[in-house]
């Protein structure tokens, strides 16, 4: 054995380390984050002449310079679904006199440039990505999902899904869906996962993951599932395991199956009635549920 103590070790100083948020973030790093960890947009300060994106809004036209190939100023309101290219970086003088950034894309079908005042100097203008460009979608960044999903086998955590015309569509939830392809999406959700299940082909919208911010919704790690969630509940019964995949509840699930089934409630209200505890959740939506000793036995759904 091998004692330790303050004066043995051998080293001076010694004191204790303690994770940092970033480190704690990657202790506690799902699978799912793992999986998608290596894609992300790449910012100005790496990004090389004929980086593609797509302009997703003819409202571009309201924020982005357009001017033609004799440096004339231009209001192009078709822009939507063209794509454009990185040119170049340039100075110009900010409205309150400073020297900033502007970023020139091309648009060679037409010989057009666009370009966008960023108001940051150099220095900060650097960390620019595509989160930065209104109505824009990194074209690279969704080659990089579209390379890492494709033919991949997912189990999908959302029963909202949407058409290819972006009507929405009830689908279900943790089940096995194959990816088709991730498409460029709008300037919201910048990428669109096409995919397969049985015979029904369906979209869901998918943001990436932004560095800069502490939460993003709908990120891949909280719409799909590398694995089979059942086997993590391996006590659900075959039968409630597929109400719990249509959203449905049942008199007798318990709270864990509940909240697999329709979600975290809104607000919850305990109480006792002689020898049973009671609980009351409440849904935004107006949904009720009541629960007797951790079994539901009222609802309205």
């Amino acid at each position: 054995m091998i004692a330790i103590s303050g004066c043995s070790t051998g080293i001076e100083g010694t004191r204790r380390v303690t994770p940092n948020r970033d480190d704690r973030r990657l202790l506690q790093q799902t699978p799912e984050e793992f999986f998608i960890s290596n894609v992300h947009a790449d910012s100005l300060g790496m990004w090389k002449p004929g980086k593609r994106f797509l302009v997703t809004n003819n409202k571009a036209a309201l924020i982005y310079e357009i001017s033609d190939k004799n440096g004339m100023r231009l209001h192009d309101d078709s822009l939507a679904g063209q794509t454009i290219f990185f040119r170049d970086v340039a100075d110009y003088t900010a409205p309150d006199g400073s020297t900033a950034i502007k970023i020139n894309f091309t648009h060679p079908a037409s010989g057009k440039t666009i370009s966008y005042n960023t108001n940051r100097p150099a220095v900060k203008a650097a960390s620019i990505d595509w989160n930065n460009l209104p109505m824009l979608v990194d074209l690279d960044l969704v080659e990089s999902f579209r390379s890492l999903l494709t033919g991949k086998t997912l189990w999908i955590k959302t029963p909202l899904w949407y058409s290819e015309n972006g009507e929405p569509i009830t689908g279900t939830k943790f089940i096995p869906v194959e990816i088709l392809d991730v498409v460029p999406g709008n300037a919201i959700f910048p990428l669109n996962v096409k995919f397969r299940s049985d015979d029904a082909v369906a979209f869901i919208p998918m943001n990436a993951s932004d560095k800069s911010s502490s939460f993003v919704s709908r990120v891949f790690p909280s719409l799909f599932y590398l694995s089979d969630p059942k086997e993590s509940y391996p006590a659900i019964t075959p039968e409630t395991w597929s109400l719990i995949c249509h959203g449905r509840l049942a008199i007798g699930m318990t709270k864990t199956e509940c909240k697999l089934a329709v979600g975290n409630p809104k607000e919850v209200e305990h109480g006792h009635n002689w020898d049973v505890l009671i609980d009351y959740w409440k849904y935004e939506n107006g949904m009720f549920l009541v629960f007797i000793d951790d079994k539901l036995t009222e609802f309205k759904q």
